[in-house]
């Protein structure tokens, strides 16, 4: 049933004027359709139910869905599914081509040379090299087939340069892609994600070296994932400005993929340096274009929380929280992304609990009924070894909800010195300043909470760190620590 939904939802994005035929008006085919199309949490059950009063294992509804997708497949292959003018001329020319490369299956070599030397000329107008690249491909076995060494030497020399194109251009996606594989939505908040990722371009490139707009774009932003990764906030200013730029200038890179990306790390660059209304226009128009069904809502969405956290928006955090939790892709998004959504949804209890309020959040009274720590690492067991990510932020939560819960007790201070351990193992030399003061300033005070003077310098030391910080926020500060820690762990 996922496989229906998501060709249901690719269909829905552009309709095709075949759609009545292969799917007509009054066909059981067509009820299936509308019953995926208006029910997201549609399941195998009720669908065979509805259609057939019948268990999904029967015959009858079993051809059903598979004559559904064949149909949808081929509704997608014949529709023009590019977001931009450029990618529909793409699919349009790889179209003509694959035409092409069929006739000349057959020795049929003249209508494949007019297809070849057509696209040829369009794939150059619209920058489409490996599209071009192809076209050059086809043509030269149009010339051998033709006897024509000359044609063929021309072709083949335009051939090697464009393929030279396409080699700095596909260096700079696998470059994007090593890193992209392994910080898959949310996850690329965490910073051990990349642990063992070099930049071998590092220092070793620049923009104006790259002539290739496609490879430009992917090197600006390697650049922008470095500044995020090593927590160089400041850095990413220069190469978002460039990309947005770059964006804008080239029709090609319009896809609203690439529009949402700079306008995401922009605005974890906002929220950073603490440009909150900024980043709220960005933030609307991000949400405006993105979509759960897409999964690229989950990342937004996960901005929209920060926005309102650090602000102390609670209640608007808590629904950022209940509707990613009500979408119905939620269960489908990686194990380790799920562990985060609970962890933010787990300070913002934290912080309830600390101001008495929790009656007053009831997705938060319901999801954390009867909560203890237990809980809390059950439901992060995924991230657990992730030390300079996800269970950064489970280690931090046990020794606030220790405070919360204890006062001085034993309990409390063999938890500041697991917290003291965990930092000289995993935490020395981690990249965000901010978090790391805050993380030993709580192992410390669960320490010394009976030593008033000790807690007295502790607090001012944690102030005049932050202080002195050149950002606002670190990107893993989810909750303002300055506010936490005056109004909740110094107020008693």
């Amino acid at each position: 049933m996922d496989l229906l939904h998501e060709l249901v939802f690719v269909v829905e994005l552009s309709p095709s004027r075949s759609f009545p035929l292969l799917l007509p008006e009054g066909s059981k085919m067509r009820a299936l359709y509308h019953l995926v199309r208006e029910n997201e949490f549609l399941n195998d059950e009720d669908a065979s139910y509805s259609l057939y009063q019948c268990a999904p294992s029967d015959k009858r509804y079993l051809m059903l869905k598979r004559n559904l997708i064949s149909k949808l497949s081929e509704l997608i292959l014949i529709s023009d599914l590019g977001d931009t003018e450029t990618s529909s001329v793409k699919f349009h020319l790889e179209q003509r081509l694959t035409v092409g490369e069929k006739l000349l299956l057959q020795n049929v070599f003249h209508n494949a040379e007019r297809i070849g030397k057509k696209v040829r000329k369009e794939a150059q107008k619209e920058g489409l090299s490996e599209v071009h690249m192809r076209a050059l491909q086809l043509l030269r076995k149009v010339f051998t087939l033709k006897g024509d060494p000359k044609a063929y030497q021309q072709i083949a020399a335009e051939y090697r340069q464009v393929q030279r194109q396409v080699l700095e251009e596909d260096r700079w996606l696998q470059e994007v892609q090593a890193v992209e594989s392994v910080t898959k939505y949310t996850v690329a908040a965490m910073p051990s994600a990349v642990k063992g990722i070099s930049f071998s371009w590092e220092g070793e490139t620049k923009l104006n070296k790259i002539k290739s707009y496609l490879a430009q774009y992917n090197f600006l932003k390697l650049k922008v994932y470095q500044a995020h990764h090593h927590n160089a906030i400041g850095e990413m200013d220069e190469p978002l400005t460039q990309l947005e730029g770059l964006v804008a200038s080239q029709i090609t890179l319009q896809t609203n993929a690439n529009e949402l990306f700079w306008r995401v790390y922009r605005i974890r660059f906002l929220l950073s340096m603490g440009h909150f209304h900024a980043a709220e226009s960005l933030l609307t128009d991000a949400r405006n274009r993105s979509s759960f069904q897409a999964f690229d809502r989950f990342e937004v969405e996960e901005q929209w929380y920060v926005y309102h956290a650090r602000r102390l928006e609670l209640a608007e955090a808590c629904e950022v929280i209940d509707s990613v939790l009500a979408s119905p892709q939620y269960d489908r998004l990686h194990e380790l992304d799920r562990n985060l959504w609970y962890t933010r949804a787990a300070y913002l209890y934290w912080y309830y609990c600390a101001s008495g309020e929790t009656e007053s959040v009831p997705l938060l009274k319901k999801q954390f009924a009867q909560f203890n720590l237990e809980d809390l690492y059950q439901q992060t067991s995924a991230i657990s070894k992730d030390k300079t990510g996800g269970n950064l932020h489970v280690m931090l939560l046990r020794g606030l909800f220790t405070l919360l819960h204890a006062e001085a007790s034993d309990h409390a201070f063999d938890t500041g010195n697991t917290l003291v351990v965990y930092y000289q193992r995993y935490l020395k030399d981690y990249p965000e300043d901010r978090v790391v003061l805050f993380f030993k300033s709580v192992a410390k005070l669960l320490k010394r909470q009976e030593d008033a003077e000790k807690v007295a310098r502790l607090d001012q030391k944690l102030l005049e760190g932050l202080s002195d910080s050149e950002v606002k926020y670190d990107f893993n500060e989810w909750l303002p620590f300055r506010k936490v820690w005056q109004d909740h762990l110094m107020a008693g």
